[in-house]
């Protein structure tokens, strides 16, 4: 559910930034604004079976962000990346008695996540989902906000189907958040637990070979702010085209989706039409018994049989 929930702000960001200065850029901004990025996330989250509020989604972003940025100040950029593949290495910095303490009790933490927000914060998708149906699903919502409003509509009257969250509990260690978030989620039904299955399965192997990788690339952007050598320039000449790559793969992923898309349309138009046809061929006959009745009546008149009321 973390792995949703991160993928799909950094779906909202990337979007929007892409088009930062631009007309298009202005008027999701202005999407933004008047929806609430919370809201889209929330949506999304809810199509996928995760039923949280938009404030819930936001406590949680922000929850995680502030584990995220405390343990990496702790320990240092790129460093905590290594940590949190491998804890013995935190024996090997010198670090005071409490912020040790302090960096054990975040590595120790089941709701630190750390490096779904390391790929967050580093713009990759390491550890968070390739979902190309997620990406233009938000990508539909800032665009054409009244359209997407029309398919997802999700409301949260029933009081069942909320999950309370402590707003006077300031301490990002206390877990009753994360736990109440998660938990309730899973109470919504057997499918979602099922999606939580899916995503953990899905992308937990993936996410940990990787983790080394979004350690080099963070140091590898360090060097790059620090010095103008060659060897910075390539690494950003890799970056790039690993970038243009990914962008390919997603671009032939969304183009086999408006292919499917296109042909389930067809199959829904060609349905339509039978179910129309039976329709006006139901009316046909009701038309035909009607005119039946009404002869029969006009035989009894016509030998004197008075008619039986109907």
């Amino acid at each position: 559910m973390v792995k949703l929930l991160v993928s799909a702000v950094s779906y909202i960001d990337e979007d929007v930034d892409a088009d930062h200065g631009t007309s298009s850029g202005r008027r999701k901004h202005a999407v933004l604004k008047r929806m609430g990025k919370w809201k889209l996330v929330s949506s999304a989250m809810t199509e996928r079976g995760f039923a949280v509020s938009p404030q819930q989604c936001e406590d949680k972003f922000n929850d995680l962000n502030k584990r995220y940025k405390r343990l990496t100040e702790i320990l240092g950029r790129g460093r905590a990346c290594q940590i949190v593949e491998k804890p013995e290495l935190l024996e090997q910095l010198s670090l005071s008695g409490k912020l040790r303490e302090e960096a054990k009790k975040h590595l120790n933490s089941k709701h630190l996540h750390y490096e779904e927000m390391c790929s967050y914060h580093n713009r990759n998708r390491y550890c968070l989902l390739d979902d190309p149906v997620l990406q233009r699903s938000l990508r539909m919502a800032l665009r054409a906000p009244a359209e997407q409003g029309k398919q997802c509509l999700f409301g949260y009257d029933d009081e069942d189907d909320q999950m309370l969250l402590s707003d006077d509990d300031d301490d990002y260690e206390d877990d009753e958040l994360n736990d109440d978030l998660e938990a309730g989620a899973e109470d919504h039904g057997p499918h979602r637990v099922h999606a939580t299955e899916k995503l953990k399965h899905d992308h937990e192997g993936h996410c940990g070979s990787h983790l080394s990788e979004v350690a080099a690339i963070d140091m590898n952007r360090m060097n790059f702010e620090g010095s103008g050598g060659p060897s910075s320039e390539k690494n950003l000449s890799y970056m790039r085209v690993q970038i243009e790559r990914q962008r390919l793969k997603i671009k032939s992923q969304m183009l086999r989706i408006e292919q499917r898309h296109f042909k389930w349309l067809k199959f829904s138009k060609e349905k339509d039409r039978e179910l129309q046809k039976m329709k006006l061929e139901n009316e046909r006959m009701a038309l035909e018994n009607e005119r039946l009745e009404l002869e029969l009546k006009l035989k009894e008149i016509e030998i004197g049989i008075k008619p039986k009321r109907i």
